[in-house]
């Protein structure tokens, strides 16, 4: 399924949950559609709390981050970077 299917308008929301087992909740929100100038649509990540945890880490319940270590930055540069370079569409 492609982003696009589900976050139509500026403003739709949807709630992702990543490893079941851990679940990780997620919510993306459509915050401007833009066109390049070739009039192709391309996601941007624009914005993030913190960088992910270790695969399998125990969840939101269970995981503690390592001593001296609380929000981190996210990568913007480097997602978007992903998002531009997937040829699987928008």
């Amino acid at each position: 399924m492609k982003i696009c299917d589900l976050l139509k308008r500026e403003g739709d929301t949807i709630i992702y949950e990543y490893d079941f087992g851990d679940s990780w909740i997620h919510t993306l929100k459509l915050e401007a559609v833009l066109n390049s100038a070739n009039n192709t649509q391309i996601p941007s990540c624009i914005a993030g709390q913190m960088a992910c945890p270790e695969e399998d880490s125990g969840g939101p319940f269970l995981y503690k981050p390592p001593p001296g270590k609380g929000k981190t930055n996210i990568d913007l540069d480097a997602i978007n970077s992903l998002l531009r370079d997937d040829d699987s569409g928008v």
